[in-house]
């Protein structure tokens, strides 16, 4: 297992250098936000700034889908009782 070293990106988003055991190295890096709690989004890829643009297009897909649940029950609760 290689050393697990975080870097300092923003005061809202972690990245750390964790270089999985495999050969591919699209995941050697993984984001996260700083407040992360297990089931957030986390973003990984080769370097640490893609990692962090994986985290945040991650995160605006689950807002996205987030929102369109929110506007379908809000729908489904202004339709007439039978």
């Amino acid at each position: 297992m290689a050393d697990r070293t975080l870097i300092p990106y923003s005061p809202s988003i972690e990245v750390e250098y964790i270089a999985p055991p495999i050969p591919l190295r699209d995941f050697d890096y993984r984001a996260n936000f700083s407040s992360y709690e297990p089931g957030d989004c986390l973003g990984y890829g080769p370097t640490p700034d893609a990692a962090v643009r994986d985290l945040i297009e991650d995160q605006r897909a689950r807002d996205d889908m987030n929102e369109r649940l929110r506007a379908s029950v809000a729908k489904a609760g202004e339709r007439p009782h039978a």
